[in-house]
């Protein structure tokens, strides 16, 4: 899922949204898939995996 969201809104804005700095998105919220796509993000954070090296 991170990765999904990563390819749709650029690197960093998973970090920014668990900051709490949504602003970057202000302008989807006319675009419901893409703010259902946060909004499921931001209440089902990915767990933490081993790293595949």
């Amino acid at each position: 899922m991170t990765f999904h969201i990563e390819a749709h809104y650029g690197e960093g804005v998973m970090q920014r949204l668990r900051a709490g700095d949504s602003s970057d998105l202000a302008q989807d919220v006319t675009d419901r898939n893409r703010l259902q796509l946060v909004g499921a993000a931001c209440l089902f954070p990915p767990r933490s995996e081993p790293d595949m090296e």
